[in-house]
C-alpha cells in the first residue's frame, strides 16, 4: 500500500475536537498554527500520515467534526463568506534522514 498525507486546514475552535477524534481512531496527528487565505485569518493545519485505504475514514472524521462559519465585517455582506475545513491528500514517500551521508 502507498502512503498518503492528509493536510487538513481547520478553524482553531475545531482543531482540538478533530485531533481527539483522529487520535481515538488510532491516527497520529501533527498540528501547526498557520495563517493564510483571503482574510489572513489564523487556522490550524493538521498533518496525518496514513495508508491509502484510510483516506476516506480520515476525511469523514474531519468533515463530521468541523463546521462552516460566516465571516462578517464592513468588507463583506453578512453570510457571503463561508469558511470551513479544507483538506489536501498527497502522495507520500518516507525518507530516513537519520542515515549517515558519506
Amino acid at each position: 500500500m502507498s502512503g498518503k498525507m492528509v493536510m487538513g486546514i481547520v478553524h482553531p475552535e475545531d482543531a482540538g475536537v478533530v485531533t481527539k477524534k483522529l487520535n481515538d481512531a488510532g491516527y497520529r496527528v501533527t498540528q501547526a498554527a498557520t495563517q493564510g487565505g483571503f482574510l489572513r485569518q489564523g487556522n490550524v493545519t493538521l498533518m496525518i500520515g496514513i495508508d491509502e485505504a484510510d483516506v476516506d475514514h480520515v476525511m469523514d472524521i474531519i468533515r463530521e467534526n468541523t463546521r462552516q462559519r460566516s465571516r462578517r465585517g464592513w468588507w463583506l455582506r453578512p453570510g457571503r463568506y463561508q469558511e470551513g475545513a479544507v483538506a489536501f491528500v498527497v502522495g507520500m514517500e518516507q525518507a530516513n534522514l537519520s542515515e549517515e551521508v558519506l
